[in-house]
């Protein structure tokens, strides 16, 4: 799934944006560093259904 967000305020922590008419926060760890307000980003999601790397214990 491709999907479109817009960069509207960025914090310390978190970013804040609008995507699919809806504002929420995000990680700014998930941001290139050179993110700044106005930029439209594409997010691309995907489902794996194996095991995470995290989960192998």
């Amino acid at each position: 799934m491709q999907y479109y967000l817009e960069i509207l305020h960025i914090n310390d922590d978190h970013v804040v944006v609008i995507l699919d008419g809806v504002t929420c926060k995000l990680p700014i760890s998930v941001f290139p560093d050179h993110s700044k307000v106005g930029d439209i980003l594409q997010l691309q999601l995907s489902f794996c259904p194996f095991k995470t790397l995290t989960q192998t214990k």
